[in-house]
């Protein structure tokens, strides 16, 4: 019995081996390399529209931070922005972040010289 339980782990631990392989990214996993070069940038805002202060959240004196992630194009433009974190507060400041967000303007990000399409996360910060 101590044998056959002997080869029934050995074949878990060569599945997960497998598994864990895939997972990473490893050479023979099939998985390409992401390209990258000495001239790679990030996206950075051109012109950050600044968001509009809840109402309500001002009345109630309540500060926030939201966490937005955006998808740029490669021309700079948000194509789909996102609550990453949420404040917490439920006064309205993440439609507001979303809004800003999606009005904001960017260089693109730039991977070997060529525009590309990436997503970027930032902070917006609610502050009376």
């Amino acid at each position: 019995m101590k044998n056959m339980k002997e080869k029934h782990h050995l074949w878990l631990v060569l599945i997960l081996a497998t598994f864990v392989g895939q997972v990473s990214g490893c050479a023979d996993s099939g998985v390409a390399p992401v390209k990258s070069c000495a001239n790679d940038s990030p996206a950075e805002f051109v012109d950050r529209v600044a968001p509009v202060y809840p109402e309500l959240a001002k009345r109630a004196g309540l500060e926030g931070v939201v966490w937005v992630t955006v998808l740029i194009d490669t021309t700079g433009i948000v194509i789909d922005a996102r609550i990453r974190k949420k404040s917490g507060a439920n006064a309205g400041f993440e439609q507001a972040a979303l809004d800003a967000a999606q009005k904001s303007t960017f260089s693109p990000e730039m991977r070997c010289g060529e525009p590309i399409e990436a997503w970027s996360t930032f902070v917006i910060e609610f502050v009376l």
